[in-house]
């Protein structure tokens, strides 16, 4: 859900500043990492972790990808590479 709202708003607001667009970027980092720790405390704490709720499926990708777009802003290969693959698995996953 968090992907569809960023791609619908980033695709409205493409005029706007580099830097506002990287905070975004930042912010639904955080996001994702936030939302899969609790993610991960409510299951223990219910005893429903098993092999399938580990991170390390589709619906995941974003948990590794966006760090890598948010703190490697500068390289001009990170974002050819790392941005079509963020923005196709979040829309894929969701």
């Amino acid at each position: 859900m968090f992907g569809a709202i960023f791609l619908t708003w980033f695709a409205l607001n493409r005029a706007q500043q580099k830097s506002k667009r990287y905070q975004w970027l930042v912010f639904f980092t955080f996001g994702f990492l936030v939302i899969e720790l609790l993610r991960l405390i409510f299951l223990w704490e219910k005893g429903g972790v098993s092999i399938w709720q580990l991170p390390l499926q589709l619906c995941s990708v974003p948990l590794y990808v966006y760090p890598i777009l948010s703190f490697n802003k500068n390289r001009a290969w990170v974002r050819q590479w790392f941005f079509p693959t963020a923005f196709a698995t979040t829309m894929l996953a969701g």
